[in-house]
């Protein structure tokens, strides 16, 4: 090797030879650290290109939080006020109209009507595309479910999903970003090494080298790697296939459902919350496909869902198999993934009540509704409310044993409520506990909810079982009796809760729950304070924010969280409900008559006959397929007709008459041509001693038309069939088919007809009641 020292201004300066291995150690050091450099800038614009995409994807997915949390909150706005204000104003003015054509005042009636159709203007909800027009009345009944679908859970549901979507792909573009800033953290320690590399020598020099090699080649794959990775982008068609099968859910059309949520898959297989949601509805189906659901469930998993619910549900699906070994793990699961959460730790517990383990199911109600009570008075100390999950899985919890019970004995039957396999089913020994287990999550719900705690301590109140009435108004619109059914007319009508109690003190704080088809209706609740007397009795109004719609009621009454009463009630489809005319029927007397327009034999109350008030104790009741007529009061005499009695003019009118119990000399029979207030009509009575009169009953005041007189067609004290045949003026009276009396009498024309009983204690009953129509 050659050098040359040339002296310049007293200074010596060295040139090397550029062949020289050192010289060719730095340019190649040089050439990497170039190649490294050229990679830190093509990381960090692969870095800045993935962060803005994350960042542009945050936006939208906010963008679509906030519109879909708007056109919710729109939407159930206007559903509100469309439900809550229009809605229920238009059957306050149907109810009146009703009420005042019962009455016979059809006039007013009629402006009635009018008003309500005015108010079809304030919302679509009354209007003809999702208002239908009863055909016997023009009564608008609206699908409100359908309204509330096409108003904002569509489109709510779609701005949800691409949210989800948007949120999801920006974390996949932010999980980039942090790869590339990794990546050039590393690729800043490779320079590093190389920039040392150059200042030193021997094997230290390409110990840093060689390191820094591999360095580079190992980040130069993971960005490789990186960038190759796909980033999922979900079609927006799917989202729309998703919404559309959420809608078909949100109406209970569960197979329409399962479709939509097959085409969103057909158009993205890995659509996870696709397969969770058909799994869903696959469980809703009738009968529930729970094989199918299982395996939807499963592929939520598969294709990345982590969510608590998938783990929940198909912790259900196994439970509804009877597969309960394989239940309970997956709810454990679902418990882990979302600790503030309990509805999972019920299916446990009502897992090991099916299977009859006494001692496990002990343990896990208990253990269950201390956990609920805890995520409550965590989120009460935090300054929050307590969860709407903690509510819906405690009353979930009831449903489930109802829905068991339903399995094993037919007891608590709903629609639309899961049925689970009753194979593994230990039933004698579920049997046993389930009405305690029902009873105890009602109370420690209720408690929960206006307490704050699960514990629950009877007060020694006593409540009778739960009776329910409408009430009956006369032609001036005032009360005259209640009318107690188990089955109303579907006329949106008010009804009352009645009952008598006992120990009720100012100390109770009473809790009215209604439920529709065993699911609680909360816009019927009511929470107030105790403010009667301690013993009595009393009614209460169900539905003073809520319109009742045909089907089946349960209403329960709580005090202090103890459960004191129930009773349940049914809205049936029809107005007024239906009465089957029997086809033989023929008057006992020798009468001409036209058709049968009235028949009554007592198997329900379906033809609206007075029961009484609320402080005179079931002076008429529906018993054994009569009605029985017992007053209470003293000096007190009951005169009684039904709802659909009314507008009678010329008719031959028969019943049967049973002397049951109470003083023999007091007269019980037949009215007719009575008004609604029952203050004038025509009286037709006998008594036990086998003695009959007749009289009127003009405005109150009453005159002897017939006075006492015995006839051999009695049969005392036993039963006999009464007729009254009212022509014109004429009136003539039957007993057993044999004519009494006939006379003439021109003050009343036309009305109501029904019973009389004219003494305190005297019970009676009446039967087979039949009116047909005279020319």
């Amino acid at each position: 090797m050659r050098n040359e020292s040339v002296v310049i201004a007293g200074e010596v300066e060295t040139q090397w030879d550029e062949r020289s291995p050192e010289e060719r150690s730095r340019r190649w050091l040089a050439v990497l650290i170039a190649f490294v450099t050229l990679l830190v800038g093509i990381t960090t614009f692969l870095q800045a290109d993935a962060s803005a995409r994350s960042a542009r994807l945050n936006r939208a997915a906010q963008q679509d939080a906030i519109a879909s949390t708007g056109l919710r909150a729109r939407g159930q706005e206007q559903y509100a006020f469309s439900e809550y204000v229009a809605a229920r104003e238009y059957d306050d003015l149907r109810s009146q109209a009703q009420r005042l054509t019962t009455a016979g005042a059809k006039a007013q009636a009629a402006a009635y009507i009018t008003a309500s159709e005015e108010l079809t203007r304030l919302t679509p909800l009354l209007g003809p595309d999702y208002a239908k027009p009863r055909a016997s009345d023009g009564w608008r009944l609206p699908d409100f479910t359908r309204y509330e679908v096409n108003t904002w859970v569509i489109s709510a549901t779609m701005l949800s999903q691409q949210r989800e979507a948007s949120a999801n792909e920006a974390n996949a573009w932010d999980g980039k970003s942090n790869n590339y800033i990794a990546a050039i953290a590393i690729f800043a320690v490779v320079l590093f090494l190389f920039g040392l590399a150059s200042t030193l020598g021997g094997v230290i020099r390409w110990m840093f080298v060689s390191l820094g090699i591999v360095l580079t080649f190992i980040s130069m794959l993971w960005v490789v790697g990186t960038a190759a990775l796909p980033v999922k982008h979900a079609p927006a068609r799917a989202f729309e296939r998703y919404a559309q099968g959420e809608g078909a859910l949100w109406q209970a059309q569960n197979m329409d459902a399962v479709q939509r949520f097959s085409e969103a898959l057909a158009i993205d297989s890995t659509y996870a919350n696709a397969y969770s949601e058909r799994g869903y509805a696959h469980l809703k189906e009738d009968p529930p496909k729970v094989d199918e659901a299982i395996k939807d469930f499963q592929a939520a998993l598969n294709n990345g869902s982590d969510k608590y619910q998938v783990y929940w549900n198909l912790g259900w699906a196994y439970y509804l198999a009877g597969n309960y070994e394989k239940s309970i793990p997956y709810s454990v699961k679902a418990l882990d993934v979302n600790t503030k959460v309990c509805g999972p730790a019920f299916n446990i517990a009502v897992a090991y009540l099916a299977a009859g383990n006494a001692k496990a199911t002990d343990k896990a109600y208990h253990d269950t509704i201390a956990r609920c009570e805890k995520i409550m008075n965590d989120a009460l100390k935090e300054g929050l409310a307590a969860p709407v999950s903690v509510w819906t899985s405690m009353q979930g919890a009831v449903n489930d044993i109802e829905d068991l019970m339903c399995q094993a004995e037919q007891k608590y039957c709903y629609p639309n409520r899961d049925k689970p396999s009753m194979t593994r089913v230990n039933k004698d020994a579920m049997v046993a506990m389930a009405e305690t287990y029902r009873k105890r999550v009602k109370e420690a719900l209720t408690a929960l909810e206006f307490a704050q705690t699960s514990q629950v301590k009877p007060g020694g109140a006593q409540v009778e079982p739960l009776r329910f009435g409408s009430k009956f108004y006369d032609a001036d619109n005032k009360f005259q009796s209640y009318i107690v059914r188990d089955v109303f007319p579907d006329d949106r009508r008010d009804i009352y809760a009645l009952f008598n109690y006992t120990g009720l003190n100012k100390d109770v704080h009473t809790i009215w729950k209604v439920f529709y088809h065993g699911r609680e209706e909360t816009g019927m609740r009511y929470d107030e304070p105790w403010a009667l007397d301690p013993d009595g009795n009393a009614e209460k109004k169900l539905n003073y924010r809520f319109i009742l719609k045909p089907g089946h009621y349960d209403v329960e009454l709580y005090g202090n969280g103890e459960l004191l009463s129930t009773g349940s009630l049914d809205i049936g489809e029809d107005t007024p409900l239906p009465v089957t005319l029997p086809s033989n029927a023929r008057p006992s007397a020798n009468v001409s008559v036209g058709n049968l327009s009235f028949a009554d034999d007592f198997v329900n109350n379906h033809q609206g006959w007075w029961t009484g008030t609320i402080n005179r104790d079931d002076e008429g009741r529906i018993e054994d397929n009569a009605y029985v007529v017992k007053t209470t009061l003293p000096d007190s005499r009951w005169r009684v007709t039904c709802e659909y009695c009314g507008g009678q003019q010329d008719v031959y009118y028969e019943a049967n008459t049973r002397y049951r119990s109470g003083p023999t000399n007091w007269g019980y029979g037949l009215s007719v041509r009575a008004d609604a207030a029952m203050r004038s009509m025509y009286l037709f009575v006998m008594n036990g001693d086998g003695q009959f009169a007749i009289g009127k009953l003009l405005n109150g005041t009453y005159s002897s038309l017939s006075d006492w007189a015995t006839s051999s067609a009695i049969r005392k004290q036993g039963e006999n069939r009464l007729g009254i045949l009212a022509r014109g003026t004429s009136l003539e009276f039957f007993i057993n088919g044999q004519s009494v009396k006939r006379l003439s009498d021109s003050s009343l024309s036309k009305g109501y007809f029904g019973f009389s009983v004219e003494r305190t204690d005297l019970e009676v009953s009446f039967s087979q009641v039949r009116v047909w129509q005279v020319k």
